[in-house]
């Protein structure tokens, strides 16, 4: 029940934030001591970032991964921030602010991918997590269509080999069943 909540809660947020955005971003700052709609806008940026992160998440839970949809909305969400915050803030040193948030992503999925004896486990979801901070970068310099279309193309790409007649081209499937490998087995 809280997981259709929270799908309903990310799609309603991206709906709202994809309807809004454009009026809320040409508006000026306000005074200082309450939300302005300079600072509504960022928050819209970030909500949607969030949202766009929720199916990416709950495609890698549905299919196992450790890391879910609450680790890839928090990504999707630091990354919106950081992104959206240097933008807006230091738009001269922007791009020192986004290289930082891709290097942090970078040891983030460095830590999803694991040597299981001879296979190497979540090398995907790592990928998907650093495709995740790259929506959330997306949609926190305010290219939100751009952002809903990167989250779809994720999700294609990985859904891509349960798809019916497009997961048959799957290399895995016709790879030969027993694959002699190179050099010792001790090798690392």
């Amino acid at each position: 029940m809280a997981r259709k909540t929270i799908a309903y809660v990310a799609v309603l947020s991206l709906v709202v934030g994809l309807a809004t955005d454009a009026a809320i971003a040409s508006a000026t700052t306000g005074d200082a001591g309450g939300i302005t709609k300079f600072d509504a806008a960022l928050l819209v940026r970030i909500g949607v970032a969030v949202a766009l992160a929720f199916p990416i998440g709950w495609e890698r839970e549905f299919r196992g991964s450790e890391a879910g949809d609450r680790t890839f909305m928090l990504v999707s969400l630091g990354a919106a921030a950081f992104t959206a915050v240097g933008v807006e803030n230091f738009p001269a040193t922007a791009e020192k602010v986004m290289a930082g948030v891709v290097t942090g992503v970078g040891f983030l999925g460095g830590g999803m991918i694991l040597r299981d004896g001879g296979a190497v486990r979540g090398l995907t979801t790592a990928a998907a997590i650093w495709s995740t901070a790259a929506v959330g970068m997306l949609a926190g310099v305010g290219e939100l269509l751009i952002a809903a279309l990167v989250t779809a193309i994720v999700i294609l790409i990985l859904e891509f080999e349960f798809l019916p007649l497009i997961g048959r081209l799957d290399a895995r499937r016709w790879r030969p069943k027993k694959i002699k490998p190179e050099g010792s087995k001790d090798e690392f």
